[in-house]
């Protein structure tokens, strides 16, 4: 079990780390865009795309990590009407649900990235 929390620490400062640099990115990114376009009429023709998909990137990072926390938005009225004795049964069901919706989302994400490796769109710099 040590080496499980050791794993999960590690992964939580690399989430974290990785966070922080595409935050970064991001603004530098932005802010390069709007000097470039107000001072020299034109900007980096892929930075608005990239910036779209690092917004979504730092929404799962941070979702995962807020998770972790248990800071996570939660719906908690039924552990407060209840018996506390209920509290790891419901607290077991919804884990399991978050973890069978979450199945569905990431099978959904996987069949959209296949459709548009079919459709070859290029999301940027001929990616």
């Amino acid at each position: 079990m040590r080496y499980i929390k050791q794993i999960d620490n590690i992964l939580a400062k690399t989430e974290t780390a990785v966070i922080i640099l595409v935050l970064s990115v991001m603004v530098l990114l932005a802010f390069g865009q709007v000097i470039l376009r107000n001072f020299f009429g034109s900007g980096i023709f892929w930075a608005d795309i990239f910036l779209r998909q690092m917004v979504l990137w730092v929404g799962f990072l941070g979702a995962s990590l807020a998770v972790r926390e248990k800071k996570h938005i939660s719906i908690d009225i039924l552990p407060l009407v209840l018996p506390k004795s209920w509290k790891i049964p419901i607290r077991a069901f919804t884990d399991f649900a978050a973890g069978v919706i979450s199945g569905f989302l990431a099978y959904a994400a996987w069949n959209f990235i296949k459709f548009e490796m079919e459709s070859d769109a290029t999301l940027l710099l001929n990616i």
